[in-house]
């Protein structure tokens, strides 16, 4: 005799299968586990890795400054301590008119023993001014100084490796600007870039070169053990970002991996070695180390192919296949769910109303959640703005269970007009639509489409065979859920991924998309009663609110969830006066420390010129350090010119100089670091990025017998290093660049000066 708490477990068996394989086929697509320090000596452990980053990463680094330098070193040092040649380049290059810039990166090679191309890999070790850059990237150097110790413990290679330790990727690519046009990269045969969004998660293959067939097969042939899916190469291509990868692509074949979960952590002090996840930094390490091993021992003569679709089915496996088969497969698929859909009418097993019922369902559950989610993921960004990231994945998850209730409790109301695999008819029409959107304007993510299309027509094919009376038995709907387990495997971590990609601003759209996927239980939804749906609805929603609460509680600043708030300063040496400045909305209690409240806000132009919006601005002191100083050493006149010999230097070692001739007077030209720069007649300038720490010489020329007064705008990642500076507390950090606000050119713990040279008239005309 079967009990009613027997019933209730074999409506609900089905569905907790189902749940339980997402969560399974999720659990696989995370990044491996990490390999321990006491590991043997030519494999890649992260726990060895993450020491690295223990010793570099204390505080931030960006390009340009004595932290920057430190880090340079370590890799030198580290590269000569392991014996493995390299070479330090260092050149400035003029990039515009007149503008001259410092390009930098660590070059290493090991030799193989009969090579044919090289298979080189490139991170960066600058970070940005706000965050010691422990993940971005220095996760990516700590893993190529361990593969480079691994490879020499092991048997050498056929091949070349070439290590490219970048500068500059934060402020200017300059690193791989460099190596684009070293001789070296004439050598490399295949290109591997190591990148970072965040703290954790899987190490995404998410772009490669154009004609990628070759490498991304060589990938899925590999230990690597890849996470890709040929729609993150579509999906970004579409977007305005970049990395060092952008200068190397279009030159050789080649990849490019992050990790990208805890964006909350990217650019700011939480970017710190506690926060790097070892499975993350073992992942990377698994790439660098497995295809260094696997193209180091193949020929690396020929390494384009046409381009490839690609995705994993479960875990490391990869699929992959010729982008020319999209439309051929989609066609297939398209007749194949048109010939089951017709078979399902012929046979009376399928109504026009049920199906219609099973695609509005969706739809109307979809549109009714669209718009409260994206009402509340608004107020959440208006309340905590960027701080809204620390809790993303709880939000996510919060927002996913809420839309999962509610389908619960439009099927609960549907149930009784439609039949189960009219539900499941009707659902497969949003999947038919999406592979045709996605075939017409993302082909790359067209396999997200197609496949699970044909695996639910093969679902309900089978429902269809199997009805009896117009319907199945009980019986055959509840060990169908086994046909709906392929797609929901497939698709589940996507959707996790979709979750911390975009982030929780984007819940609107992506919980749609979890309840597409959905489709594929509306058969086993079905099985309940419409008590059990409603109950079971309430459920869902109600822990889906309380997890919205925690987050909520859980972004609040503290030390793990801190307030990010901007402080700049400016200084005006020919006033003589200085300024903090901030483009908050509003002052808190640190930053009214140095802008009181009932502080003007207004322009500060003077110092970002072309900006007009206003910031808060208080008084400050003046700063420890001078002035720009052009120190003339030589001032002639030679064939009716004045020809002054100069040495430019920033006391405080700038990142950023600009000089603006503001005297009416004729430039007739320049020259800086080996670079002649041509004249003006009016308003000469010039742009300089990372001067030499012990300055340049700087040969000008100029009209005789004209004052030529020279105005210096100066710009440096640091604040001034005041004795009586009292720093955040623990609960707040510095606002990163990664702001939504994109359109205000004030950046939190930059350092403008301006200042007026004056090098008079010179000596008179003979």
């Amino acid at each position: 005799m079967t009990t009613s708490t027997d019933g209730k477990w074999s409506k609900a068996f089905p569905l907790l299968l189902a749940a339980a394989a997402a969560l399974f086929a999720w659990w696989m697509s995370l990044a491996p586990r990490p390999v321990p320090a006491s590991a043997p000596l030519d494999v890649f452990s992260a726990e060895r890795a993450i020491k690295h980053i223990e010793v570099v990463c204390t505080e931030p680094q960006p390009a340009g400054s004595v932290n920057n330098d430190l880090a340079c070193q370590y890799i030198v040092d580290e590269l000569n301590r392991l014996g493995v040649e390299n070479q330090l380049e260092l050149v400035y290059a003029r990039t515009g008119e007149r503008q001259v810039c410092r390009r930098r990166a660590v070059l290493a090679r090991i030799p193989g023993t009969n090579p044919t191309k090289a298979f080189a890999v490139d991170a960066h070790f600058d970070s940005v001014a706000w965050g010691p850059g422990a993940a971005d990237d220095f996760s990516g150097i700590a893993a190529m100084l361990e593969t480079a110790r691994a490879l020499t413990e092991g048997p050498p290679l056929m091949n070349d490796v070439i290590f490219v330790f970048a500068d500059q990727e934060e402020f200017n690519m300059g690193g791989a600007r460099l190596f684009r046009n070293h001789p070296w990269m004439d050598d490399v045969g295949v290109m591997l870039a190591l990148e970072a969004r965040g703290t954790s998660g899987p190490a995404l293959m998410f772009e490669t070169s154009p004609d990628n067939g070759f490498v991304v097969r060589e990938m899925a042939r590999s230990r690597a053990g890849a996470r890709a899916n040929s729609v993150m190469y579509d999906f970004y291509d579409r977007m305005p970002f970049n990395s060092d990868f952008d200068h190397y692509k279009d030159k050789v074949a080649g990849l490019n991996v992050a990790y990208i979960d805890n964006f909350d952590h990217y650019h700011i002090m939480l970017d710190n070695p506690e926060n790097v996840s070892l499975a993350s930094l073992q992942h990377h390490g698994d790439y660098t180390f497995e295809l260094a091993r696997h193209f180091g021992n193949m020929p690396l003569y020929d390494t384009y192919a046409p381009n490839v679709t690609f995705f994993n089915t479960l875990g490391n496996h990869i699929v992959v296949y010729p982008m020319s088969w999209n439309w051929p497969l989609a066609v297939v698929a398209l007749l194949f769910w048109a010939g089951v859909m017709t078979f399902g009418f012929a046979r009376g097993a399928l109504g026009v109303r049920g199906v219609a019922l099973g695609f509005a369902g969706v739809l109307v559950t979809s549109v009714a959640l669209a718009v409260p989610i994206g009402l509340v993921s608004y107020l959440i960004f208006l309340r905590f703005r960027e701080a809204a990231l620390y809790q993303n994945n709880v939000y996510g998850l919060g927002f996913h269970l809420i839309g999962i209730g509610a389908l619960f409790g439009a099927i609960a109301l549907l149930r009784r007009w439609a039949r189960p695999q009219e539900l499941l008819a009707g659902g497969l029409v949003w999947w038919v639509l999406g592979l045709l959107l996605m075939q017409i304007y993302i082909p790359g993510g067209a396999n997200l489409t197609l496949w699970p299309l044909v695996m639910g027509s093969v679902y309900l094919l089978v429902l269809l065979v199997l009805t009896k009376q117009d319907m199945p038995s009980d019986r055959a709907l509840r060990w169908s859920v086994l046909l709906a387990l392929p797609s929901l495997m497939f698709i589940a971590p996507m959707i996790v991924m979709a979750v911390y990609g975009p982030t929780v601003m984007a819940s609107f759209l992506v919980v749609p998309l979890t309840l597409i996927l959905c489709v594929f239980v509306l058969p086993q939804m079905h099985r309940l009663t419409a008590r059990a749906l409603c109950q079971t609805s309430a459920a869902l929603v109600i822990v889906g609110i309380a997890l919205l609460c925690i987050a909520y509680v859980g972004t609040l600043p503290s030390p793990t969830s801190p307030l990010l708030n901007s402080l700049g300063y400016g200084v005006d040496f020919d006033s003589e006066e200085a300024w903090w400045l901030s483009g908050d909305d509003k002052l808190d209690e640190w930053t009214s420390l140095y802008i009181p409240e009932g502080s003007e806000r207004r322009p500060a132009s003077e110092f970002m010129p072309g900006d007009r919006f206003d910031y808060y601005r208080a008084p400050a002191p003046m700063p420890p350090f001078g002035k720009t100083e052009i120190e003339v050493m030589s001032d002639r006149i030679e064939d009716g010119r004045r020809i002054l010999e100069c040495r430019l230097n920033s006391p405080r070692d700038a990142q950023r100089l600009r000089l603006r001739v503001v005297s009416d007077i004729e430039v007739y030209g320049a020259s800086i670091l080996g670079h002649d720069l041509p004249g003006a007649e009016q308003e000469w300038n010039a742009y300089f990025q990372i001067l030499p720490r012990e300055g340049a010489d700087l040969r000008i020329e100029v009209a005789p017998d004209a004052p030529l007064r020279i105005h210096a705008h100066e710009l440096s990642f640091k604040l001034p290093d005041f004795p009586d500076f009292e720093p955040r507390p623990t609960h707040m950090m510095p606002e990163p660049n990664r702001r939504l606000d994109r359109s205000r050119s004030l950046e939190s713990e930059y350092t403008y000066s301006i200042a007026t040279v004056d090098l008079g008239t010179g000596p008179v005309q003979p």
